[in-house]
């Protein structure tokens, strides 16, 4: 009677088997299909990722093409007048002052600040008409350097007194710390400082207060007083950044 009951189970045992295995090998093909499912989602969310993001870069440089193109064909409207004309480049970091075209004086921009209304006109696409043609400078309203600086000489001084006039003269002309900004059209202003002056790169840069699209910029003392001289209200100026 025993031998029969463990045949009995015995052969209940044989029987369960085969269910057991179905449902282990069932709940294992759930497991798979519910790993491929996620491993799916997220290649398809890397992908979508990848997408944006090169559509993103696509995009700038688009528009970096475009605003390289209005740069150059402003360089050669300017090449056209016969006047002293200014071209800022900001992606090179480079001033310079041109006449038809020919850089006669070349700077290197140590620093600068830009508005953030004038980065808001390149992502939203305003630069186009913004920058469709030259900037003309409008006027020069603040600044701490003569335009033409003037020596004048008392004639009933003695050659000596008038030498050490002269002297004194030039060291304040080299002594003298320079700062000017440059008026446009279409609301552009550009303050210039000097480089290596007694007040901090940045602290200068945070001066003057400006409202509207500006830029602020360090640049050696000879160039910035170069510039500034040799700027009038017939001259023109190109743009990049």
């Amino acid at each position: 009677m025993l031998q029969n009951h463990h045949q009995n189970v015995f052969n209940t045992l044989c029987q369960s088997i085969p269910v057991f295995l179905l449902f282990v090998f069932l709940s294992s093909c759930q497991q798979n299909k519910q790993t491929t499912d996620q491993d799916a989602n997220q290649n398809s969310s890397s992908t979508n990722n990848l997408i944006v993001e090169t559509n993103d870069s696509l995009h700038q440089k688009l528009i970096d093409l475009e605003m390289e193109e209005l740069f150059w064909k402003n360089r050669v409207s300017m090449s056209r007048d016969v006047s002293i004309d200014l071209v800022i480049d900001l992606v090179d970091s480079i001033m310079s002052l041109e006449i038809k075209g020919v850089p006669v004086r070349k700077t290197k921009i140590s620093a600068y600040q830009i508005s953030n209304s004038i980065l808001y006109l390149k992502w939203y696409t305003a630069y186009k008409s913004w920058l469709a043609s030259p900037f003309h400078l409008k006027q020069d309203s603040i600044t701490t350097i003569p335009k033409e600086p003037v020596f004048i000489k008392d004639l009933s001084t003695t050659p000596l007194e008038a030498f050490d006039d002269w002297t004194y003269f030039t060291r304040l002309e080299n002594e003298r710390s320079i700062h000017y900004l440059l008026e446009f059209d279409r609301g552009l202003m550009i303050w210039i400082d000097q480089e290596n002056d007694s007040v901090a790169v940045h602290d200068s840069l945070s001066r003057p207060e400006l409202l509207g699209h500006w830029i602020k910029m360090v640049i050696p003392a000879p160039d910035a007083k170069a510039i500034y001289r040799a700027l009038n209200t017939s001259s023109a100026l190109a743009l990049r950044y």
